[in-house]
């Protein structure tokens, strides 16, 4: 059955400020906001995909694996403070995360990985692209 990108994220165990990132997508809306480990808010922004970044991120959905492949954690997400990274797909009835060593993303995860960061980066910096459209009132953070 197809797989559905719905978010991803980041945090940091040992941190001060902004210690956890979580992109949400939601169709062609897509949610970033980053948090304290309190939950004060560092930063947050919206976005869309504009239609070709619609069919990008098809490409990146169609060329994930089976949800059955994909395991719940990989390594040692956030040990000796490396951080961690995460991605969340749905298939059908199931969803699932899956977490790993913040940028030492397993093999299934390498592509959409590098994806998501850069969809992150531009939201944190307001820099809109062919792909993305970022909300006028952002403000970088």
């Amino acid at each position: 059955s197809e797989m559905t990108l719905l978010g991803a994220g980041w945090s940091f165990g040992e941190c001060g400020g902004g210690c956890v990132g979580t992109l949400s997508i939601s169709g062609p809306d897509l949610t970033y906001v980053v948090t304290s480990h309190e939950g004060d808010v560092v930063g947050a922004t919206t976005a869309r995909f504009t239609a070709l970044g619609r069919t990008e991120l098809d490409a990146v959905e169609a060329a994930l694996p089976l949800i059955e492949s994909i395991d719940p954690i990989y390594g040692c997400p956030d040990c000796a403070d490396g951080g961690a990274a995460w991605a969340v797909v749905s298939s059908g009835s199931t969803t699932l995360t899956s977490t790993y060593e913040y940028f030492v993303p397993p093999a299934v995860w390498v592509d959409t990985d590098e994806y998501l960061f850069n969809v992150m980066a531009r939201m944190e910096s307001c820099i809109d692209e062919w792909y993305l459209t970022v909300a006028e009132d952002c403000v970088p953070f």
